[in-house]
């Protein structure tokens, strides 16, 4: 009934944030989608025959819209590589989409300590509450919904080429349930704060 799609494209938590999947509560169907730089011996060595591998994927949008259509579950939690996901997430998440269409992570907890990133968490995680892509979960059919924006040209040249369901999500000012019992651990800062920061 729910899917977690997974991005990654060489991250260095790659295994946990696998395993941190594998070892849930209520264990997801994994439609993992790759890149040019994924080690996928650990892939292999971690997923079922019942997951779905998809190799050497350009561009996270593309990567994440792929996978999405891949699934054929009635849920999904859009996830990344360098995010790991507490052992009831998956539990949480299918209850939750039982009554809201669209739901993002309560919690968020860096997984290194920086300063960098904690000062993320606290502004766009909390304070701003941005729909990070790794954190969300929906259903297939409200996100079938979002997809024609992902065609318009003048919207991919404003964000550019990092350009992701988060936005979508944004664009469409879509309501998402935030729902504290799910939680994770990100690496941060991502790209958009090293981005600002020059870091």
């Amino acid at each position: 009934m729910i899917s977690a799609v997974l991005i990654d494209n060489g991250s260095k938590y790659l295994e946990k944030s696998l395993e941190s999947l594998v070892d849930q509560t209520v264990r997801p169907k994994i439609v993992f989608v790759g890149g040019s730089r994924t080690n996928y011996e650990i892939v292999e060595s971690i997923l079922s025959e019942k997951d779905k591998i998809i190799r050497n994927v350009n561009g996270i949008w593309n990567a994440r819209l792929i996978g999405i259509l891949k699934s054929n579950e009635k849920y999904i939690l859009s996830c990344d590589s360098d995010t790991i996901y507490h052992p009831e997430y998956v539990e949480n998440a299918e209850k939750s989409l039982q009554k809201y269409y669209w739901i993002i992570a309560g919690k968020i907890k860096p997984l290194e300590n920086k300063l960098s990133g904690k000062i993320e968490i606290i502004f766009f995680y909390n304070l701003f509450r941005l729909p990070y892509a790794h954190r969300l979960g929906f259903r297939k059919s409200s996100f079938q919904k979002l997809i024609s924006i992902s065609k318009n040209k003048i919207t991919r040249k404003i964000i550019g080429d990092r350009f992701d369901v988060d936005f979508l999500v944004s664009l469409n000012i879509v309501p998402v349930k935030k729902i504290n019992e799910m939680i994770c651990y990100v690496s941060v800062p991502t790209y958009y704060f090293r981005k600002i920061l020059n870091i």
